[in-house]
């Protein structure tokens, strides 16, 4: 790193505490447990003070990063539309360009940190989406945390099955999750999956 970047950096030392627990996550096969805060704190040229200063834990600097990013994954998203497909769609855009994160959630078991920023952003657009899907208000209490456990599931089984699928594939499956009528006839299904198998 360069004295120019350090220098830059050193006004946001949060940011610094961040990027050294990635790189010593990386090191550690994702071992949260492995890493201790004075790693971090030599990682990133701090004093364990100023590390203290900003947070408390090591899975504090994770929820905090997790927060940060998920807002700006938020100002990506298209709401006018009320479209729940093009949501899904702008979400995985933006995920899988943006996979470093996610990883480590998936992979240190502080996936909770995901659910809750998801969570308190839709509980506050939730309603352009229910628009779009004729649904009453009121049901946003309950399929909020369907929609942040689902789309996460699906983030975190892309991550740990190779990255594979592109994110129009991860939008469609999501779509069907939600929107395959429940009468649709099974021998259908089946001849869709043989086809799809050829």
């Amino acid at each position: 790193m360069t004295q120019a970047v350090k220098n830059c950096r050193s006004f946001n030392p949060k940011a610094q505490i961040y990027d050294a627990l990635q790189s010593l996550l990386a090191e550690r096969g994702m071992n949260l447990s492995s890493v201790t805060i004075s790693e971090v704190a030599e990682r990133a040229e701090i004093g364990r003070a100023t590390f203290y200063r900003h947070f408390d834990t090591l899975a504090d600097v994770l929820k905090w990063q997790t927060e940060r990013e998920v807002q700006d994954a938020i100002n990506t998203q298209p709401l006018d539309e009320g479209n729940y497909y093009l949501f899904a769609k702008s979400f995985y855009d933006y995920w899988t360009k943006h996979d470093r994160l996610p990883e480590i959630l998936a992979k240190t078991s502080t996936s909770e940190f995901f659910l809750s920023a998801m969570q308190n952003y839709l509980s506050k657009v939730g309603e352009h989406l229910l628009v779009h899907a004729a649904l009453p208000p009121y049901y946003k209490n309950y399929i909020v945390p369907i929609w942040s456990e689902t789309m996460w599931s699906i983030l975190k089984s892309w991550i740990l099955n190779g990255k594979t699928e592109t994110s129009k594939e991860l939008a469609d499956i999501t779509y069907r999750v939600f929107y395959l009528p429940p009468q649709t006839d099974p021998t259908m299904l089946r001849s869709s999956r043989r086809r799809a198998s050829k």
